[in-house]
């Protein structure tokens, strides 16, 4: 046994979004709600799944279309996640075309995931980026 990081396992691993669930299943977001504070938002007619607030801290890695590596590891902190999609805060405005999203608190057992954003828009001195999952990583 040895020593590992997200990076180091995603090198790795090249996920396939053929092969893994596109989503977090009803029981990843239960699991979320359950080990968080975590408040039910209204629900909105075009909104395929039901969306919760949750503020939780995220390790994220910029990826490019090929899910290359693109950039260091950032502390990012989410700010509502349904089972489709997520959205969260990020330190910077960047232009990458995925990212890894790793759920930083080991008492949470939710898998890491890839999210393809849809929309960036300033918050504060971050970014709320939003954005529709492409797979999950199940390692």
């Amino acid at each position: 046994m040895r020593r590992s990081d997200f990076n180091t396992i995603y090198k790795s691993v090249t996920p396939r979004a053929d092969v893994s669930p596109s989503h977090l299943s009803d029981e990843d977001i239960e699991q979320l709600r359950n080990c968080t504070k975590s408040v039910e938002l209204p629900s909105h007619e075009l909104r395929q799944s039901q969306r919760y607030a949750v503020a939780v801290p995220l390790n994220v890695v910029t990826l490019n279309e090929k899910f290359c590596v693109t950039g260091a590891p950032s502390l990012a902190y989410s700010i509502d996640i349904s089972t489709g999609g997520m959205s969260l805060l990020y330190p910077k405005a960047t232009e990458a075309a995925l990212y890894a999203v790793e759920f930083a608190d080991g008492f949470l057992n939710i898998p890491p995931v890839i999210l393809r954003p849809i929309r960036c828009s300033r918050l504060g001195s971050g970014f709320a980026i939003a954005g529709d999952f492409v797979c999950r990583v199940d390692y």
